[in-house]
């Protein structure tokens, strides 16, 4: 193989390559990397002062330290229902760590909206329209599967 066909060969790979990365940086929507976290975009769409910033930052520490117990509870009692499926007649044991397990979700769901209601407390009366609006994205702002919905303002 001569010189000048090596260059070509290495010229249409680099041609190749750049559009192949042009394609993918010019796509629309968000990037895994790039994405905001619901801290940051709630901030953002209530308009928080540094004040209230702080203020929610506790309540997040917070609410997140009750988070994490809920869900170790949920998590033990999976365990627990799936060792006893080797016991023959567990139908009624199954029922019970079924139940906790119901009953710790709803818990964590109650805690979520009063989580909710303290930072709409954190809240001045202008920016209570704003905390509407963001109320109805609550569910799609915390889906880790789909996308955060873009942010209004």
């Amino acid at each position: 193989m001569n010189k000048n066909r090596f260059y070509i060969i290495i010229i249409i790979g680099l041609l190749i390559f750049n559009g192949i990365f042009v394609f993918f940086i010019t796509q629309k929507g968000p990037r895994k990397g790039l994405r905001k976290s619901p801290k940051e975009i709630i901030s953002k769409r209530l308009n928080f002062s540094e004040d209230q910033n702080a203020q929610y930052e506790a309540l997040i520490h917070m609410h997140r330290s009750k988070t994490v117990e809920l869900t170790n509870a949920i998590k033990e009692s999976r365990n627990a229902l799936y060792n006893t499926m080797s016991i023959n007649g567990s139908m009624q044991l199954h029922d019970s760590i079924i139940n906790n397990i119901t009953n710790s979700q709803a818990e964590l769901e109650l805690l979520n909206i009063s989580h909710f209601q303290d930072i709409k407390s954190l809240c001045e009366p202008s920016q209570l329209d704003d905390f509407n609006a963001l109320s109805r994205d609550l569910a799609k702002l915390f889906d880790k599967h789909g996308e955060h919905p873009h942010l209004k303002k």
